[in-house]
C-alpha cells in the first residue's frame, strides 16, 4: 500500500495524566508502584512485538510485491510502541521526582518535628556539658532540618523543572495546549508543598531562636557558677592560710622577710578581687536579659566579691600591721643602744653620792630613760592588745616588750640619789602647800568675813573704841599672818630650781594670790583704823565739851541768882573756853566726813556721819538753850553778860547749821 502522506500516531488519553502527582508519600509510592506495574506488564509485551516485527520482515522478504505494505506496518508499528515507551518513561521519571520530593519532605518534617520537641522542652540543665550538649544537639538538629530542606527544596526543583519542560511541549498529540493546562496545575501544586516547608521552617526558626537564647544564658550561667565556684574555693584557701599565718617575726629584719613574702599575695588579691567584679557584672548582665536564674546567681556574684574584698582588706591589714611590727622592732633597737649609752654614763659617774650634781644627773637620766621606753613600750603593747596577747606568733614582740621593761627598772634602779632629794622638795613643797592653805583660809574666814561683819563703828564712845580696838587686835593678828607668809616664802627658793615648769607657775600663782589677798586686807584694816581714830577723837572731844557744859549748868543750878559777880565772871570766862573745845569737835566730824567718802565699799560710813550730825547739832541747840535761860534768872547787871554769853552759842549754832 502507497500513500503520498505519512501519518504519525500519537497517544490520544493517558489515565492517570502524566502530571498526576501524589499530595503526600503514600500517595506517590501508591501511583509510582502502580505505574511501576504497568511497566513490568508493558516488559511482558515486549517480546510478542518483537516477534510480530520480525514476522513482518520475513514476509516482506517472501512477499515481494506487498513487501512495502508490510514495512509501512512494521515501522508504524514500530515507532508507536516507542512513543509508549517514552511516555511511560516520562511518567515514570515525573513519579520518581514525586516519590523523591515527598520523601526528603518528610524527612524534613521528621527532623523538624525532632528539632520542635528539642526546643520545646522544658528541661533546663545546670552543668556545663550537658548544657553544651543541648546547644548542640539542637545546632545539629537544625542543620539536620536545614539540610532536609534543601534536598527536599532541590527535588521539588527537579520536579518542577521536568514539568515546566513537558508544558513546554504544550501537548502530547494533536490537540493545542492540551497538557499545558495540567502542567501548571501540578507546577502550584509543587510550589504549595514547598511553600508549606518554608513556613515550617520560619515557624520553628523563632522557636529554635527562643530555645537557643535559653541555653546559652544557661550556659553562661553555667559557666559563671564555676567560674564563681572556682574563684569562691581559691579564696577560702587563701584566707585559710592567710589565718594560719600569724608569725610577726622577732627582729625587724625578719619582720621584713615575712612582709616581702606577705606582699606576693596582693597583686593575685587584686585580681581574684577583678574576676570577682567581671563575674558579678556578667551575671547583672544576664539579669537585664531576663534570664531565670539571674537574681540569684547576681546574689552569690555578691557574695563572692565581698568574700574576694575581705579577702584583700586582710591581706591589707596583716601588711599595715607588718609595718607597725618593723617600725616597733627598729625603735626597740635604738631605744636599747640608747639605754646601754644611759648605763655606761650612769655606772662610770664620779660624783659623790651626796652631791646635788649627781641628784640632777640621776633626775635627767630618769626623765631620758622614761621619754626614750615611753614610745617603743606602748606600740608594742598596742600591737599585742591589737592581735591578743595570747595568739601564737607574738612572741618575738613579747620578748622585745620585757627587755625593754627589764632594762628600764634596772637603770631606774641606778637612778636613786635624785628620788632622796624628790622627796625632800615635795616635803617643802606639801609644807608650803599646806601652810598657804592654812594661811589662805585664816585671811578668807576669819580677816575677810571680820570686815565684811563688822560695818558698824558705833553710836558714842564705847562703841567707836570697840570697833576701834576690835580692828587693831585684828591688823596686829594680820601682821602675825604677814611674818608667818614671809618666813614660808622663805622656805622656797632652795627649791625652785627643781620644780618643773607647771608647778613653778602654781607656786608663783598661790604666793601672788596669798600676797594680794594679805595686802588688800592690810589696806582696808588701816583705812578703817585711820578713820576710827578721827571717829573716836571726835566722840572724846564732843564729851568734853558736853562734860563742862554739864559742869557750868550745875554751877548755875546751884546758885540759883545768889552768886557774887567774881562767881559770874569766872563762869562767863569758863563759857567763853569752850568756844574753841567746841570748834575741834567740830572741825574733826567734819574731817571723818570728808574721809569718809573714800572709804571701802563694805563700811558703814553713812550711819557714822548721821551720829556726828546728831551730836553736833544736840550740843549746839540744847545746851546753848539751857545756859540762856539760868543766866536769866539773874540781877540785870548780869543778865547783860548773860545774853552776851547767849548770843556766843547762838553764834555756834548757826555756824553749825550754815
Amino acid at each position: 500500500m502507497q500513500c503520498g502522506d505519512w501519518i504519525q500516531l500519537k497517544i490520544l488519553e493517558i489515565t492517570p495524566e502524566l502530571t498526576t502527582l501524589g499530595n503526600t508519600l503514600s500517595e506517590a509510592l501508591e501511583l509510582q508502584k502502580a505505574h511501576d506495574e504497568v511497566l513490568r506488564q508493558l516488559q511482558n509485551k515486549q517480546s510478542p512485538v518483537e516477534e510480530l516485527l520480525r514476522q513482518a520482515d520475513q514476509l516482506i522478504s517472501t512477499q515481494k510485491p506487498r513487501a512495502e505494505v508490510y514495512a509501512a506496518m512494521a515501522e508504524s508499528l514500530g515507532r508507536a510502541w516507542k512513543d509508549v515507551n517514552f511516555h511511560l518513561e516520562l511518567r515514570k521519571h515525573i513519579l520518581d521526582l514525586n516519590v523523591q520530593y515527598h520523601t526528603r519532605a518528610q524527612e524534613f518534617f521528621d527532623k523538624i518535628t525532632a528539632l520542635e520537641a528539642s526546643c520545646t522542652d522544658t528541661l533546663v540543665p545546670i552543668e556545663i556539658d550537658a548544657v553544651k550538649n543541648f546547644l548542640t544537639n539542637i545546632h545539629d538538629q537544625r542543620r539536620a532540618v536545614l539540610e532536609a530542606l534543601v534536598g527536599a527544596l532541590h527535588s521539588g526543583n527537579a520536579l518542577i523543572a521536568k514539568l515546566k519542560e513537558l508544558g513546554a511541549k504544550g501537548t502530547l498529540d494533536s490537540r493545542p495546549d492540551r497538557i499545558r493546562t495540567s502542567v501548571e496545575k501540578a507546577i502550584a501544586q509543587v510550589q504549595g508543598w514547598m511553600d508549606e516547608l518554608h513556613v515550617r521552617r520560619t515557624v520553628l526558626e523563632t522557636t529554635f531562636t527562643r530555645r537557643k537564647d535559653q541555653l546559652e544564658q544557661c550556659l553562661a550561667l553555667a559557666v559563671l557558677a564555676a567560674d564563681m565556684r572556682e574563684l569562691e574555693e581559691t579564696v577560702c584557701e587563701r584566707r585559710e592560710i592567710l589565718v594560719n599565718t600569724d608569725q610577726l617575726g622577732d627582729s625587724s629584719s625578719s619582720a621584713e622577710i615575712l612582709q616581702f613574702e606577705h606582699k606576693k599575695l596582693l597583686p593575685e588579691a587584686k585580681q581574684l578581687q577583678e574576676k570577682a567584679l567581671k563575674i558579678t557584672k556578667a551575671t547583672e548582665k544576664l539579669l537585664a536579659s531576663g534570664c531565670f536564674a539571674g537574681e540569684e546567681a547576681t546574689k552569690q556574684a555578691y557574695t563572692v566579691l565581698s568574700t574576694t574584698s575581705d579577702y584583700l582588706t586582710d591581706l591589707q591589714q596583716r601588711d599595715a600591721l607588718l609595718d607597725r611590727v618593723i617600725a616597733f622592732f627598729r625603735l626597740a633597737q635604738t631605744a636599747l643602744t640608747k639605754l646601754d649609752q644611759l648605763e655606761d654614763q650612769l655606772t662610770n659617774s664620779e660624783l659623790p653620792k651626796t652631791s646635788p650634781q649627781l641628784a640632777q644627773l640621776h633626775g635627767q637620766c630618769a626623765k631620758t630613760i622614761e621619754s626614750i621606753t615611753e614610745e617603743p613600750l606602748s606600740e608594742g603593747h598596742a600591737i599585742l592588745e591589737l592581735v591578743g596577747r595570747g595568739k601564737t606568733g607574738t612572741e618575738g614582740i613579747k620578748r622585745m616588750v620585757e627587755e625593754l621593761e627589764n632594762r628600764k627598772i634596772r637603770l631606774n634602779g641606778l637612778c636613786v640619789a635624785h628620788k632622796e632629794e624628790n622627796r625632800r622638795i615635795n616635803e617643802v613643797l606639801n609644807n608650803f602647800l599646806e601652810k598657804q592653805s592654812t594661811i589662805c583660809s585664816w585671811l578668807v574666814d576669819i580677816a575677810e568675813e571680820f570686815l565684811h561683819s563688822h560695818t558698824d563703828m558705833g553710836r558714842d564712845l564705847p562703841t567707836a573704841k570697840d570697833f576701834l580696838n576690835l580692828h587693831n587686835q585684828l591688823l596686829t593678828d594680820l601682821q602675825t599672818k604677814g611674818n608667818e607668809i614671809n618666813n614660808l616664802l622663805l622656805t622656797l627658793p632652795p627649791i625652785l630650781e627643781y620644780l618643773d615648769d607647771d608647778q613653778r607657775q602654781e607656786v608663783d600663782r598661790l604666793v601672788a594670790n596669798l600676797h594680794d589677798r594679805w595686802r588688800n586686807i592690810k589696806d582696808i584694816l588701816e583705812k578703817r583704823l585711820d578713820l576710827a581714830n578721827i571717829y573716836v577723837k571726835f566722840h572724846e572731844e564732843a564729851k568734853i565739851v558736853n562734860n563742862e557744859m554739864d559742869r557750868l549748868e550745875e554751877t548755875l543750878e546751884r546758885g540759883s541768882g545768889n552768886l557774887a559777880d567774881e562767881s559770874l565772871q569766872k563762869i562767863e570766862t569758863d563759857w567763853e573756853s569752850l568756844k574753841p573745845l567746841y570748834e575741834s569737835a567740830k572741825n574733826t566730824g567734819l574731817t571723818f566726813k570728808q574721809i569718809s567718802k573714800v572709804s571701802e565699799p563694805y563700811l558703814d560710813t553713812r550711819r557714822a556721819c548721821v551720829c556726828v550730825d546728831s551730836v553736833l547739832e544736840a550740843r549746839t541747840e540744847k545746851q546753848t538753850a539751857r545756859g540762856y535761860q539760868k543766866l536769866a534768872d539773874f540781877p540785870d547787871g548780869t543778865r547783860r553778860k548773860a545774853r552776851a554769853s547767849h548770843q556766843v552759842g547762838g553764834k555756834y549754832g548757826r555756824k553749825h547749821k550754815s
